[in-house]
């Protein structure tokens, strides 16, 4: 099955192209401006409106010449986008889809307005696709695909559900607990297709290395807000010491402007380094190390970064969660958390190791519904016989 959606939005199209036109002269004559004169501030003036330029055209592209592509064969499920190029290309198994749903995305985050939608629901990220397409066709397209995924096979986890004695974010009706009695012997299931953990296993002990990648979108998002909102603070700075063209504040004039700018100065450093962090994140790197005593997390940037360890005696069991609190080490990640359904949260999952007085002695965060499984297996795999005494 092959589906191609196109969804042509002629009336703001026309609009924004029409902006887009009046608003190319105005670039030009800055760029002229910048090349003529060659002064910093002017290349500052200007960065604003170039930037403007670029993130309206992208929109006005998408808006008519956007289309989306699903492909549903016997193994796998594709998913691409195209203006004029392709990009967002995903390829799922189809032994990994665990429903296709009519699901609804936010266009207004102010009032919460929705428009209908596919969704993709898989064990790892999930992916909305095809929104503003009618609900009758849009639950006629869900019946359709819904009949091209296998039958669902046994699961064989230890059990489901919450455990006597949970701790203040313990288990719940989701909660996937892996105990030391009927431990599946069964192989462990691999990773998700779309996972970014590497495993290496040695006789006595378990590392799972994740790599940072580029977010695109990330990138060039942040890179349109320093743009933007850094060009026209820098302007007022150049202002402030006299640099820019005409007479520059006096006495209380220039304390007053300094001290308004401070907290544009403050923001505008915040997003400076945010877009430092997102270049960098390819060479971000973080690794959990499980041993027979010892628990070790380490995150780098370039070999340096901060070590966590986590001594284990005895381990009661292993807990798979949905949407719980984030740990302590969240807060020094700069992991893109946002998910191609632009819900940043939804497919978040933890793996907690509890200890035999209901203790979270750590907890992996950001996983998928996959990788969570996977590395719980391989854990309590391994470590069986040395933590669950």
């Amino acid at each position: 099955m092959r589906i191609e959606f196109r969804r042509v939005q002629w009336g703001g199209g026309l609009f924004l192209a029409l902006w887009l036109t009046v608003w190319t002269v105005g670039c030009v004559v800055l760029a002229l401006a910048v090349i003529t004169q060659r002064q910093i501030g002017m290349l500052l003036f200007a960065l604003p409106f170039w930037a403007s330029w670029v993130f309206v055209a992208v929109i006005l592209i998408w808006m008519l010449f956007g289309r989306e592509t699903l492909e549903v064969d016997s193994r796998t499920v594709k998913i691409w986008r195209q203006a004029w190029i392709k990009y967002g290309k995903r390829e799922i198994p189809l032994d990994e889809i665990t429903g296709f749903v009519a699901g609804e995305r936010v266009t207004s985050s102010e009032d919460g307005r929705t428009e209908p939608c596919l969704t993709i629901q898989s064990i790892g990220k999930p992916v909305d696709l095809l929104a503003g397409l009618p609900e009758t066709e849009l639950l006629w397209l869900v019946a359709q695909l819904q009949q091209l995924l296998p039958e669902p096979t046994a699961q064989q986890p230890d059990s489901i559900g919450p455990a006597a004695g949970a701790n203040e974010d313990g288990p719940t009706e989701d909660t996937l607990i892996y105990e030391k009695a009927a431990f599946p012997t069964r192989q462990s299931a691999g990773p998700p297709s779309d996972t970014r953990w590497r495993l290496s296993e040695e006789f006595d002990f378990l590392s799972f290395l994740q790599r940072g990648s580029w977010s695109w979108s990330g990138v060039f998002g942040l890179l349109f807000i320093n743009c933007f909102w850094n060009g026209i603070v820098g302007v007022f700075v150049l202002v402030l010491f006299g640099i820019m063209p005409g007479q520059a504040p006096q006495g209380w004039e220039r304390v007053g402007l300094a001290v308004f700018l401070i907290p544009f100065e403050v923001n505008g450093l915040f997003m400076f380094a945010g877009l430092v962090l997102a270049l960098l994140e390819p060479f971000r790197q973080l690794a959990w190390r499980f041993e027979s005593h010892e628990i070790i997390c380490r995150l780098t940037w370039f070999g340096i970064g901060k070590t966590w360890r986590y001594p284990v005696e005895r381990v009661d069991r292993l807990e798979i969660q949905p949407h719980v609190k984030p740990s302590k080490l969240k807060f020094a990640r700069t992991k893109n958390n946002i998910s191609e359904n632009g819900d940043g949260a939804a497919w978040q999952h933890a793996m907690r190791i509890i200890d035999s007085d209901n203790r979270v002695i750590c907890q992996v965060d950001e996983l998928t519904q996959g990788e969570a499984r996977w590395i719980a297996e391989q854990v309590k795999r391994t470590f069986a016989t040395k933590w669950f005494r």
